[in-house]
């Protein structure tokens, strides 16, 4: 008499005999994979919408992330998992077998747990407030978690796990170019960025930025900075403050229509050579200026705000 084949669950037979990747979310990291790579191609398709303060060094670094698209998702793919989802859905185990914890509850637990540690990494290294940063790191396992376990349900081999992964996302990839190259003409989105008109006046005031760095501009034509950020010969940072005058650039005064200069001021500031000029940028509504000082292609780019 033939017994009842086991449905496939990592508490249906020692966690030894399976090894701890595949037992833990199978196919997590194919997800992850995926997930990165839609998000690279979204971040090409809406590279126009975006201000690249005219720097050339932006266009290099759009080309290396380019190069490195093919094969960095699955790269990132399984660092997430090894880092993320995959001790989650081992948290998510121990605290079934000691407490009776329900998978179902168990595994988002364990991720928004787990995910407190790299928000708090992108609160202090990047600046990015923590329960946004929460919300995104958690938001990004949260997928690879909920196909992991309908793989492991299902008995999903790893290779058909890829293969059926793979698919989707060549779907969403044609779905996200057809929207970046129909969308500004067809749908009436993803309009390349302009940079915005203020006129003379609105130009006067504080603007300031990070470090303390800031120029006031005042309505009478002087200037003031104070700490203004620049790099040196070697490319080191360094700052410097003075005084002097500041004379409002139109846009029109650029160098023609296929290369058209930005709207800005141009400085002379005493004990400020290297900063001459301040760009727009931003919006209407919160608009930024930003100065390039040092070579162009190895950074410089310094950005203000107004206030």
């Amino acid at each position: 008499m033939r017994t009842a084949e086991a449905t496939p669950d990592e508490d249906s037979r020692p966690a030894r005999a399976q090894g701890w990747w595949p037992a833990a979310a199978p196919g997590a990291e194919a997800v992850a994979a995926a997930q990165f790579l839609l998000a690279g191609i979204a971040w090409i398709i809406t590279s126009d919408t975006r201000d690249d303060y005219d720097v050339s060094g932006f266009a290099l670094g759009w080309i290396g992330f380019c190069c490195c698209l093919p094969v960095a998702p699955a790269v990132l793919g399984v660092v997430h998992a090894l880092l993320l989802t995959k001790p989650a859905a081992l948290l998510a185990r121990a605290a079934r077998h000691r407490t009776g914890l329900r998978r179902a509850y168990g595994e988002p637990a364990a991720l928004l747990l787990l995910s407190a540690v790299p928000a708090a990494l992108l609160a202090c290294l990047g600046g990015v407030p923590y329960a946004y940063g929460w919300a995104a790191v958690a938001g990004s396992g949260t997928l690879p978690l909920l196909v992991g376990e309908w793989f492991r349900r299902r008995g999903t081999p790893e290779r058909t796990r890829w293969a059926r992964v793979g698919v989707g996302a060549a779907g969403a990839s044609a779905v996200l170019f057809t929207v970046g190259v129909l969308g500004p003409g067809t749908f009436g989105f993803l309009a390349p960025y302009e940079p915005p008109l203020l006129g003379r006046d609105a130009y006067a005031g504080r603007w300031s930025g990070y470090g303390g760095a800031a120029v006031e501009l005042r309505p009478d034509g002087r200037a003031v900075a104070t700490r203004l950020r620049y790099q040196g010969v070697e490319l080191e940072e360094r700052s410097c403050s003075g005084a002097g005058t500041w004379t409002y650039r139109s846009a029109a005064s650029g160098n023609g229509a296929e290369f058209p200069r930005r709207e800005g001021v141009d400085l002379d500031i005493a004990g400020c050579p290297d900063v001459e000029a301040l760009s727009v940028a931003g919006t209407r509504a919160e608009p930024e200026v930003y100065y390039v000082a040092g070579d162009p292609d190895g950074g410089g780019l310094f950005v203000l705000r107004r206030g």
